[in-house]
């Protein structure tokens, strides 16, 4: 009986440890790993979000060092478009673009006076050599204003002289400026 009775107590024993260990997993180990899972969950989707924010702000930061270096572009840019007024300098401009080359400038037609669309419109006959046509089209070309040209007509000028004479040289040029 002594044998039954220390066999029982041992299954007691182990019995009792049994459900000691199932009532600590069950009750302390299982409900800490949730919430380790919880938090693991939490802190993925805040780092996630903090990282979209993060990206946020440098796009902002981004935006703002672009706005100011278009601004810096913007101020560029107006110095060189022909505003309203301006009729003067222009023509004063190319004057001295005229004398520099040592070429005959004539202003065939403009619409300096009446400007349609923005827009201005002008045709030069310029009489020279041939070389300092060349060069009187590279300095408008330099012109502080942005002077798109619609058409060049760049001829021998028998005129000047006898035919073998080729360094004279007659261009008609029709240009356009836009008018802010």
């Amino acid at each position: 009986m002594l044998k039954i009775a220390l066999e029982k107590k041992i299954i007691i024993i182990v019995a009792a440890l049994a459900v000691l260990m199932a009532a600590i997993i069950f009750g302390v180990i299982l409900p800490t790993v949730r919430n380790i899972q919880l938090l693991n969950k939490e802190t993925y989707e805040i780092r996630t979000y903090l990282e979209k924010r993060s990206q946020s702000v440098k796009q902002v930061y981004n935006s703002i060092k672009q706005i100011e270096k278009i601004k810096n572009e913007i101020q560029e840019y107006e110095k060189r478009i022909f505003g309203v007024g301006g009729e003067l300098k222009l023509i004063t401009a190319l004057e001295q673009i005229a004398t520099k080359n040592k070429i005959n400038q004539k202003i065939e037609r403009s619409n300096l006076d009446e400007q349609k669309n923005k827009q201005i419109t002008m045709s030069l006959d310029i009489k020279g050599t041939y070389l300092n046509v060349l060069n009187y089209l590279a300095d408008l070309e330099n012109l502080d204003y942005f002077l798109n040209v619609e058409e060049i007509f760049l001829t021998p000028d028998y005129k000047a002289g006898a035919e073998e004479n080729f360094e004279q040289a007659d261009m008609r040029l029709n240009i356009k400026l836009y008018v802010n």
